[in-house]
């Protein structure tokens, strides 16, 4: 088989309309995965894979696969219709900048702090949000963080974590994920401060005047 006659084959594959069918179904499939929303996926076929985001590029990663298959098997003289192909499409986490929102701080029991953490492959970083203000206060680094990540972009994060807790009634740690400009949010769950300081308690006092 010779490669030259795989790659023409193929590439007159590509270039063929793909079958309406196949490309229904495959959008169809994406946007039960994804929602409204373009999510990255893994396309997964023998022992290729590769990451897409978006139906056209879902719709372009399968017709390569599928003109691959079709031109290899043809010129090395084997039924293409006899041998079927299966291609496995999965939803994966792929973010330019991921982390934790921790809508108070935890750390010194402070509510009117928020804490965003950013994950480095080696390394992690702790800011320190006053949530009134969204001013920047503190900035910590734990192992290696090569580049650090706008402290201006994550100050968007901080509204978020107000009204969080005005929506749940209290503190919460939450995933974020940043992609493209878009941010989203995966696995809320409560976040419990110490009690000195989880609620901030007014003391009145009555003073009597004597004649």
């Amino acid at each position: 088989m010779e490669s030259s006659s795989v790659e023409e084959l193929k590439a007159r594959l590509s270039a063929a309309p793909f079958p309406k069918i196949l490309e229904r179904s495959l959008r169809a499939s994406y946007r039960t995965l994804s929602g409204p929303r373009d999510v990255f996926v893994s396309v997964r076929a023998d022992k290729s894979e590769t990451r897409v985001l978006g139906e056209e590029e879902l719709i372009y990663a399968v017709k390569g696969i599928w003109a691959d298959h079709i031109a290899r098997l043809t010129c090395s003289g084997r039924e293409p219709l006899r041998e079927s192909l299966s291609i496995f499409v999965q939803q994966v986490e792929q973010y330019e900048a991921e982390g934790r929102l921790l809508s108070s701080d935890p750390y010194a029991s402070r509510v009117g702090m928020a804490v965003i953490e950013v994950d480095y492959q080696a390394g992690k970083e702790k800011l320190f949000f006053d949530k009134e203000s969204g001013r920047l206060t503190k900035r910590l680094e734990i192992g290696t963080v090569k580049e650090q990540f706008s402290s201006e972009t994550l100050a968007s994060l901080v509204p978020w974590a107000v009204r969080i807790e005005e929506v749940l009634g209290g503190p919460q740690e939450l995933r974020w994920g940043l992609c493209r400009g878009v941010l989203s949010f995966a696995r809320i769950a409560p976040l419990y401060l110490s009690p000195r300081a989880s609620v901030a308690t007014k003391v009145w006092s009555r003073v009597s005047a004597v004649e």
